[in-house]
């Protein structure tokens, strides 16, 4: 933005589009003064994939730009109250993990994998107990039974 020259001097308050058709790229930066409101997470997580890139597909290009400018100058003309703002709303529920009892499913993941991994090793712990007290009694019995035959010896 700045090398070019774009938005207002000094404001850093601009967004650079950049789209090549061809090449299927779009690229979209905001100014520093504007990533308080409009961060490049909400314009290239969001926005482009639940609003442009179907446009794209369709080769509807004239609408995909008027779309994603019109949800950013939305987002900036209710940047006063983004709290109650529908897209911005929208926003926060798309990228805020899914949660179940306080705590969100990526957690419970790893947390059913950790306990999966104790309980398979509490398991293998016990079936080798076993086997060696097997293993122990079978040798006592061949021991008696060794010592048998050698006093009938």
């Amino acid at each position: 933005h700045d090398q070019w020259g774009v938005g207002v001097h000094g404001c850093n308050n601009a967004v650079l589009i950049f789209i090549t058709i061809y090449d299927r790229y779009l690229y979209v930066s905001t100014g520093s003064g504007i990533k308080s409101i409009i961060n490049d997470d909400f314009v290239e997580h969001f926005v482009i994939p639940t609003r442009v890139r179907p446009l794209m597909k369709q080769r509807k290009y004239d609408q995909a730009i008027k779309v994603l400018i019109e949800c950013i100058v939305d987002v900036l003309q209710h940047s006063d109250d983004l709290d109650h703002h529908e897209l911005y709303q929208a926003y926060i529920a798309h990228v805020t993990p899914a949660t179940l009892l306080g705590l969100t499913y990526e957690a419970w993941f790893v947390m059913l994998c950790v306990g999966g991994g104790v309980a398979y090793l509490g398991y293998k712990m016990r079936a080798q107990r076993e086997w060696r007290e097997c293993e122990s009694k079978l040798a006592a019995l061949h021991a008696q039974k060794e010592a048998k035959k050698f006093k009938q010896t």
